[in-house]
């Protein structure tokens, strides 16, 4: 008899904890004047997402609550933010310290190594060695490149206009940025404005359409204790094929460009080879005219960062990059 009351007396002290617990964690916003719609217990807002579209959601607590909203998935605080000056300074004048990204565990091989999903001192070394592929400069000098993709664009604009006039503006804009990405970043010359059944095109769709198609990625969105476990089975969020497919062209196209010198061309591709050789310069030495990197300098590396790291990609972080 004694021990049932004790484990009656024990349970419902768990049960306690766990009510202050997340009283505890959903009051955090509160606590911080920040407003927003009120939590329920354990799942926080989570089910109002599963009700309407999300950015449905985002846009009636921006509407209700202003631009700086505090919503809780689960039991993790979200900031949903509007403010374009707050943004701004986010984005780009304090981005050293917003590095690390919401944690993401669904990747596939090289896949852990691309910039947007790294984390403190390897994020940091790879952005500083990066950045100067993106500076204006090294911008200007593949606009060749991206004219050719854009004539053609014009051509198939003026053909529509000439035959009935109909222009699916988001298959067009669409099939320019294919050609300019798989020339830029692959060196591969694609044509998906008139050739849409290359390998390249399907897969690129893939890609992008498994994303939010995924019943693993909308699990782990809505419950997020279930990372560790998807991330312990493996569970991917890209098809592994598709994966396998730019890997294998990258690779590709990486072994052709460095058994022939000789043949390289100013893109992307080539700019992300010399880092990974070491002929790029680290950005905070060079490219004075890329504004992240000003703000970086003058703000200061985060003092939890070291700086004392490689300053060339391995050619893991060379093939996720692409």
């Amino acid at each position: 008899m004694l021990g049932r009351h004790h484990g009656i007396l024990s349970l419902n002290g768990y049960q306690q904890k766990q009510f202050c617990y997340d009283y505890w964690t959903h009051t955090y916003f509160k606590r911080l004047g920040i407003p927003g719609p009120p939590p329920k217990p354990i799942f926080g807002n989570a089910l109002d997402f599963s009700k309407q579209p999300i950015f449905d959601v985002i846009d009636e607590y921006a509407n209700k609550y202003g631009p700086v909203v505090g919503i809780y998935m689960w039991r993790r605080p979200l900031l949903l933010i509007r403010d374009l000056d707050m943004l701004r300074d986010i984005m780009v004048k304090d981005h050293h310290r917003f590095y690390n990204k919401f944690p993401f565990p669904m990747s596939s091989g090289n896949f852990d190594n691309a910039l947007f999903l790294l984390r403190d001192a390897q994020w940091k070394r790879v952005r500083d060695i990066t950045t100067p592929t993106f500076t204006g400069k090294k911008m200007k000098m593949m606009s060749g490149i991206l004219n050719e993709g854009a004539d053609t664009m014009v051509e198939k604009l003026l053909q529509s206009c000439d035959e009935d006039g109909n222009i699916d503006s988001l298959e067009l804009f669409g099939s320019f940025v294919m050609d300019s990405v798989a020339s830029c970043g692959f060196g591969l010359k694609v044509n998906s404005q008139k050739d849409k059944d290359h390998l390249f095109i399907k897969n690129g769709k893939r890609f992008f359409e498994f994303i939010f198609n995924s019943p693993v990625f909308m699990a782990v969105s809505f419950m997020p204790f279930l990372r560790p476990v998807v991330k312990f089975f493996n569970f991917s969020l890209f098809p592994k094929d598709v994966i396998h497919f730019f890997t294998d062209v990258t690779e590709k196209a990486v072994a052709l460009r460095e058994s022939h010198p000789s043949r390289q061309r100013v893109d992307f591709l080539q700019l992300l080879i010399d880092a990974k050789n070491g002929k790029s310069k680290m950005a905070s030495e060079n490219d004075e005219d890329d504004i992240h990197n000003k703000y970086f300098k003058d703000a200061g590396a985060d003092e939890n960062i070291s700086t004392k790291t490689q300053k060339y990609l391995t050619r893991e972080e060379l093939l996720a990059q692409n």
